[in-house]
């Protein structure tokens, strides 16, 4: 019995460092548990989040045994802009949709967050006459809309729209990873009903072994330490907008002279679109007269791997996640919110909408205002005073269990 054919879409893929690259092989990894009679092909770029290359350097098929093949292409890096980006990604574009065509696939896989990752599978989806499952990650019109609105983009903002109508009507299935998408994706319920798409919702979530990792690392932390550290960890572009949040810290002088007196220091570990200008707004103070600098109370560690960041937060007193004031991100579940929840440390956060209520019901998370410094020093003087129920946190985590998700999602897309 021959066995049936899966091409897997997407741009990220372990050791590369992302939300995508981790759901990626976790949904590969509860298929090839589902059903032994499988052959899946992983096509992904060669590991460069980031413009870092990791130590992996194979091109071509990587064999990882007789049921699994990861194909990494390679992708140059141009840059963290948006064209730069663009133009990285044409290269892979241009390279899955043949490959794919060749294997001639009897379903195909999309995890994606940039929207012609979905486009370029839906292309190949019509020539092989394959089953086309999209797993949407993020709503990349809907970011367009709001990044780049002021730069009146609209033509281009009404094509990117078209070609999202022209995946949805293509797909098989559609998932959502977060239930607050549905309102983005206009008419959605009709597309549904008039094009016979099965639509689901399978969320992001956390798996065990790294959640309990993290836990026995954080509940062993009883050192006497000299400041209070809150950590933020994640991506640094528009998205996130920590840019701002650190510009009107820097222009706010109390509160930096209220964060020395306190002996508060922000950490940032992460990489991205603003990593140049906020390293630079950090260090620009150094030469200055100015008593109060933005460096004194904040600290860029650099990047780290996922499998170093159970040591990050084992140090932390608080963790910090911001969102960027955009309708589109009020609809997300942060997939770093499933991380910092496995700690015992209390969590301030910056969103809106239903992103903001999501969160709110986690134990031990106080909101501040998005990209205002005196909010987010009244949310660090409350996260000093606030107690961890971890039980309540442990359902939470339970409920979103990346395998038991990733197992029901793998049946899914298995059981025509």
């Amino acid at each position: 019995m021959r066995p049936k054919k899966i091409v897997f879409f997407s741009y990220h893929y372990p050791p590369d460092q992302s939300a995508g690259a981790t759901r990626a092989k976790s949904i590969v990894k509860e298929l090839l548990k589902n059903e032994n009679n499988l052959k899946i092909w992983v096509l992904c770029s060669l590991p460069r989040r980031y413009g870092q290359e990791s130590n992996l350097k194979t091109l071509g098929t990587e064999k990882v045994n007789k049921n699994l093949c990861i194909k990494r292409f390679w992708i140059p890096y141009f840059g963290n802009s948006s064209i730069s980006n663009s133009l990285s990604f044409l290269f892979y574009f241009l390279q899955v949709i043949p490959y794919t065509i060749f294997i001639q696939p009897k379903i195909i896989i999309a995890t994606s967050a940039k929207l012609m990752t979905a486009f370029a599978a839906s292309i190949t989806a019509a020539f092989t006459s394959a089953k086309l499952f999209i797993d949407y990650r993020d709503t990349f019109s809907d970011n367009f809309f709001y990044f780049y609105r002021w730069h009146k983009k609209i033509v281009l903002h009404s094509f990117i729209l078209a070609i999202e109508n022209i995946v949805l009507r293509s797909a098989y299935s559609v998932n959502i990873v977060s239930i607050g998408f549905k309102e983005i994706f206009y008419g959605l319920d009709n597309l549904v009903d008039e094009s016979q798409i099965r639509f689901t919702n399978f969320p992001n979530g956390i798996d065990k072994e790294f959640r309990d990792l993290i836990n026995m690392e954080t509940n062993n932390n009883n050192l006497e330490k000299s400041f209070y550290k809150v950590i933020y960890a994640g991506n640094l572009g528009e998205g996130q907008d920590i840019l701002r949040l650190l510009k009107d810290l820097s222009q706010k002088p109390q509160n930096i002279t209220y964060m020395l007196k306190n002996n508060i220091l922000i950490e940032i570990y992460g990489s991205g679109s603003q990593l140049k200008e906020i390293k630079s707004l950090i260090n620009q103070e150094i030469d200055s007269q100015k008593s109060c600098q933005l460096s004194q109370v904040v600290k860029y560690s650099g990047l780290k791997s996922r499998q170093e960041m159970h040591e990050i937060y084992k140090d932390a007193d608080c963790l910090m996640l911001q969102l960027a004031r955009f309708r589109s991100l009020s609809m997300v579940i942060p997939s770093k919110i499933f991380e910092y929840a496995s700690t015992i440390h209390p969590i301030i956060f910056g969103a809106s909408g239903f992103t903001h209520d999501f969160i709110s019901e986690i134990n031990g998370t106080i909101p501040f205002l998005q990209n205002d410094s005196t909010s987010l020093i009244n949310a660090i003087e409350q996260s000093q005073e606030i107690q961890i129920v971890y039980k309540q946190r442990s359902n939470l985590l339970d409920k979103y269990d990346m395998e038991t998700i990733n197992f029901r999602y793998a049946k899914h897309i298995l059981s025509d």
